[in-house]
């Protein structure tokens, strides 16, 4: 059961949309002109180098924590807690970090991708 009161953002982790730099093997990092916001897509990004994913924005203000029976990249999510993302199964389909906490919540979330062989 798809969320329609969330909405949802694919973040593409292309370094040349988004001026994501590497110079000489160093971590990719973003300057976004702000330090929260950098520190949380610089520690999304190196979440993602260590574990294949994919990022989303997730925003909404329907007065829930969870954004309950959103479907990502096939995942319906069933529950969100410790930076957690669990299917309706309990099953671990990825991480988040909370950018705010107030009537209107944002996440970023990003959604493993499973590779082969690997359940």
């Amino acid at each position: 059961m798809e969320n329609p009161k969330v909405e949802v953002v694919e973040i593409s982790l292309d370094p040349v949309q988004n001026r994501i730099v590497d110079l000489e093997g160093a971590p990719m990092r973003v300057n976004l002109g702000d330090t929260v916001a950098n520190r949380n897509v610089n520690r999304l990004l190196a979440a993602h180098r260590e574990r294949p994913s994919k990022s989303y924005l997730l925003r909404w203000n329907d007065g829930s924590r969870v954004p309950r029976g959103v479907v990502l990249n096939g995942h319906t999510i069933g529950w969100t807690q410790h930076g957690v993302v669990s299917d309706a199964n309990g099953k671990m389909i990825g991480v988040y970090d909370r950018l705010t906490d107030t009537i209107e919540q944002v996440m970023l979330v990003q959604i493993f991708i499973e590779s082969a062989g690997r359940k």
